[in-house]
């Protein structure tokens, strides 16, 4: 602890501490023991407090980033410091060499004190739970993959899953996986102890004339000349240990200068964000009796039992078959194997999608036919249900509480599997079936937060447009995936008509479902909840969510100003009124709808967290309405933030750039700590943290908030220049437009008034102008993504060819653009390479060279009978790997796929452009004849990317 007066200089004799270390005294910067420095700092900062920073302010933070200290302080919490002058936020806690749970539940108290200083209060942890076992994880790269190969077809020759239980093959394949891995495991070579990174021939040198001075000290009986000595020693220690710290701040200098050349942003990344391993390192929870945890079991246990209620008694199990299903095809099998991330964690059993993967691709033929036994049984095996649960906190929230912890359930690879494939099939049959609610905006393709946040602010100014007063009141929900019922959910998918066949297998899906936790003997049977880390989990949150709406639909018939969104469990009730007054009455009972509809799933909204927000059409609003929640009263906020975006009652936007200014000042906080004007991440590195985090972090919501105003802009580049300042590594003063130059920075307002546009012309038939042209959303590319099922994806392969075949009709497409103008050329040949027939279309500007060359291919089917044996042949692989993948993202792909669903005899050649080839070369000069064509013959959807 150290104690200086609030206006004495920011220096490092002033606030340096020592701590006895070995008989002496050593300055704390050079320990590694843990450090706290609390002191009135007379500095002001957006990092600590919603001020801004003043000269004194940055001094601190160079010191702060210098030394490696954290600022606990909350920038959003009471002021610290409450005088006759006013008041401040000027008391902070520096730390050093804590854990990320080291110091938690920090507030400043707001008790009256005899002191104009206000009561800082925090929590010092104790040390924490720790687990001493991992689970093996089983991937390609810690295993020999031709032994591995070998052992596997081995194992899957012998296999023979008839002789005994179904559900004992699919344990005896996957216990049969991980000891193929076990055999298969790279061996550990002989680690040979290494230097640290920072060591050097100098530094060797020296610690050997080091020691050497002391054993010559230690064997001197004379006195005198002991002492002596001895102060010769420790002089040399003291250079020592400075030459050491110096070499180690020189090897980090040099390692952030290395990761440019290396490419390796996450290293960059990794060093800058917050990292959260709870598994490794829990906090004591607090029980029901005022105590903490003491051991990583008993914590684990207690979030476990909080968020996963035990079992009482196992249900049976009930085995329901299904003759008539569309089956699961090698392709679609094939088609989720690529979906899947391999990043993916592994569940229990440790095996990646990568080792789980190769063995079903080893034998494709016979997975397929286990998947569709489980379809064909309703069994989601129970090996395949053993989940293993990640806890990732909450923000801001208690660790000691278990509430504030969101549990992640991972499934076993196979399970991942399985999960996505009925998955696909449930989502296909809601949204083809139209069984969600238009205003449900979560877990949906082709929804987003832009969308929902769209309606909320469209429904504010419709409602002011008409003269009237909007009202919206955002409900948080406790707790809803973990407390949904099953039963309620098979209820609901029976109601909306799903296929028998998914109902059966998702019901066997919720049952018998167990949590295992073997590094700290955990096991049981759970009893209710959507398993968040599942794909089918939102999916099936969504059949439940959708009660809500549909029962909001009849209340929206009677008053068009009352609305209902959802974006998964978020909900926002929406009412407009004549006057401000009428919303205590009017909303009652809307708000006693959303009351019945949770009690009736068991659902829980908490009062306490939910809040309403009014914005007045010219005066301030007088009379708050009061409303009401399970008989507690809703917080009336004048600034809302729903989905990230903070609206205010004026809807100007100022309080959202605060919050953004505050998380970009705080990022670039931690920037400045590895990267300055002389050393540190070269400006490439920087530069490429801005353009992937910041600059999104900053337009996120653009396709709200941008209203084009000066207001706006000048906030933005403010924004803005906070960080290009970092990555040019130039002097304050030069200028906004300077620093967007030197680092190659596009201005951020023309970024957001791009996203804006962009958003209303997709989403809103909102005409552009380009150039001299305007453009709408029924001039681009739109695909229905729902246009074929799942189960329904015929890829379309093809193959390299040298040389034309002779045995069928050759047609030879091309794509082209010359001059701004695109064209498609066809040639048809016969087995004497004499030319049947040709066509050249021209194409509307605007059209790639891809879509000329889809294009062609098309016109080939076109000109051709269904039964007709035809080779097609072309030099784009880019349109033959669209026609091979199992999702089209492109109309005239979906177009071509719906053709070739008829037709037999037709095979797709590659053939290399520009080598002679005489059909490639006569199909290159029709497509660039088709472009000197003076009209435009066929106008194609363009592009969206």
């Amino acid at each position: 602890m150290v104690w200086r007066k609030p206006n004495s200089e920011l220096e490092m004799k002033n606030l340096t501490p020592s701590v006895k270390h070995g008989g002496g005294s050593q300055m704390v910067w050079g320990c590694d023991v843990k450090t706290l420095i609390l002191g009135d700092f007379n500095a002001k900062s957006p990092i600590w407090g919603p001020t801004q920073s003043d000269k004194r302010g940055d001094r601190l933070m160079d010191l702060i980033n210098q030394f490696d200290l954290t600022v606990v302080n909350d920038n959003n919490s009471l002021p610290s410091f409450v005088g006759h002058a006013g008041r401040s936020w000027i008391d902070l806690l520096l730390i050093k060499n804590f854990g990320i749970n080291g110091i938690s539940d920090w507030k400043i108290d707001d008790r009256t004190m005899f002191s104009d200083h206000q009561i800082m209060d925090f929590f010092l942890s104790p040390d924490s739970t720790e687990r001493s076992f991992r689970t093996t994880k089983w991937s390609l790269d810690k295993i020999d993959f031709f032994e591995f190969k070998m052992y596997l077809s081995k194992f899957l020759d012998k296999c023979t899953e008839q002789s005994i239980d179904f559900e004992e093959s699919i344990e005896y394949i996957q216990n049969g996986l991980i000891e193929i891995c076990s055999k298969t495991k790279r061996k550990s070579k002989n680690k040979v102890k290494k230097n640290a990174i920072w060591w050097n021939i100098d530094l060797a040198i020296q610690r050997s004339k080091t020691r050497a001075l002391r054993r010559r000290f230690q064997a001197t009986r004379v006195m005198a000349l002991r002492t002596k000595r001895q102060i010769i020693y420790k002089l040399e220690l003291a250079k020592y240990t400075r030459s050491i710290l110096e070499a180690k701040k020189n090897s980090f200098r040099n390692f952030l200068k290395s990761i440019v050349k290396t490419n390796t942003f996450d290293s960059f990344y990794r060093l800058i964000k917050d990292n959260f391993n709870l598994l490794g390192d829990l906090k004591c929870i607090e029980l029901a009796d005022g105590n903490f945890t003491t051991t990583f079991k008993q914590s684990m246990q207690t979030i476990l039992f909080y968020h996963f209620p035990p079992l009482d008694h196992l249900q049976p199990r009930f085995v329901s078959f299904s003759d008539d299903f569309p089956a699961v095809s090698p392709e679609e099998l094939k088609m989720v194997l690529k979906d899947i991330s391999p990043n993916k964690a592994p569940g229990i059993d440790g095996l990646t999608h990568g080792v789980v993967g190769e063995m079903i691709l080893t034998d494709l033929v016979r997975f397929t036919n286990i998947f569709n036994t489980c379809f064909e049984r309703g069994i989601f095996p129970k090996c395949w249900k053993v989940t293993k649960v990640v806890l990732i906190p909450k923000e801001g929230k208690d660790l000691s509480q278990p509430s504030s912890y969101r549990p992640i359930c991972l499934l076993p690879t196979w399970g991942k599997i399985l999960d996505k494939v009925i998955t696909q099939r449930l989502v296909y049959e809601l949204e083809t079936g139209q069984k969600l609610h238009r205003n449900q905006y979560g877990f949906r393709k082709g929804k987003s937060t832009a969308l929902a946040m769209d309606h909320f602010l469209e429904f504010v100014k419709n409602a002011k447009t008409s003269k009237l007063v909007p009202l919206a009141l955002s409900l948080d929900m406790s707790n809803a995936f973990n407390s949904v019922n099953w039963e309620d959910i098979i209820d609901c998918l029976i109601e909306d008509g799903i296929s028998p066949y998914l109902i059966n297998i998702i019901k066997d899906f919720l049952s018998e479902r167990k949590i295992i936790d073997r590094e700290n003997n955990i096991e049981y049977f759970y009893s209710k909840g959507i398993p968040q880390g599942s794909s089918l989990g939102p999916v099936l949150w969504l059949a439940i969510a959708d009660r809500l709406l549909g029962r909001f639909e009849a209340l929206g018939d009677k008053n068009p100003y009352l609305h209902c969104t959802m974006f998964a469990d978020d909900i926002l009730l929406l009412s407009a009124e004549t006057a401000s007054y009428k919303f205590t009455r009017n909303l009652e009972a809307p708000i006693r709808v959303i009351e019945t509809w949770a009690r009736d799933f068991g659902l829980a909204i908490n009062p306490t967290k939910s809040k309403f927000i009014v914005f007045p059409i010219k005066r301030e609003i007088t009379h708050i309405p009061r409303l009401k929640i399970n008989c507690k009263n809703v917080k009336c906020v004048k600034i809302l933030k729903y989905l990230g975006i903070s609206f205010d009652i004026r809807l100007n936007w100022l309080s959202h750039f605060d919050e953004i200014k505050k998380k970009v000042t705080n990022l670039q906080s931690k920037i400045n700590r590895l990267s300055r004007a002389t050393w540190g991440a070269a400006p490439p590195v920087v530069k490429e943290i801005y353009k992937v985090a910041i600059e999104k972090l900053i337009l996120y919501g653009a396709e709200i908030w941008y209203d084009g105003t000066a207001r706006c802009n000048k906030k933005l580049l403010q924004i803005q220049r906070l960080a290009l300042l970092k990555i040019a590594k130039t002097y304050t003063t030069v200028s906004t437009e300077a620093l967007q130059i030197l680092t190659g920075c596009e201005p951020l307002d023309l970024l957001a008034e791009r996203v804006h546009l962009k958003f209303k012309m997709f989403n809103k038939d909102f005409k552009v102008t380009i150039g001299s042209k305007d453009y709408s959303s029924s001039d681009f590319d739109n695909v229905n993504i729902f246009e074929f099922p799942p189960w329904d994806c015929l890829p379309f392969y093809w193959r390299a060819c040298d040389i034309p075949l002779k045995e069928t009709k050759n047609i030879f497409t091309d794509g082209s653009k010359l001059d701004a103008r695109v064209g498609s050329g066809v040639v048809c040949l016969d087995q004497r390479d004499n030319i049947l027939w040709q066509c050249e279309i021209r194409l509307n500007d605007e059209a790639s060279v891809f879509l000329a060359e889809a294009y062609a291919i098309f016109m080939a089917l076109q000109k051709t009978r269904e039964d007709e044996a035809i080779g097609i042949y072309t030099d784009s692989q880019s349109v033959l790997r669209a026609l091979e993948s199992p999702r089209s993202y492109s109309k005239i792909i979906v177009d071509i796929k719906k053709l070739l669903r008829h037709r037999k005899y037709v095979k797709f050649y590659w053939v290399k452009a520009h080598i002679g080839t005489y059909g490639n070369e006569l199909a290159d000069v029709a497509a660039k004849e088709a472009t000197r064509k003076n009209q435009i013959e066929q106008v194609l959807g363009i592009p969206k990317s």
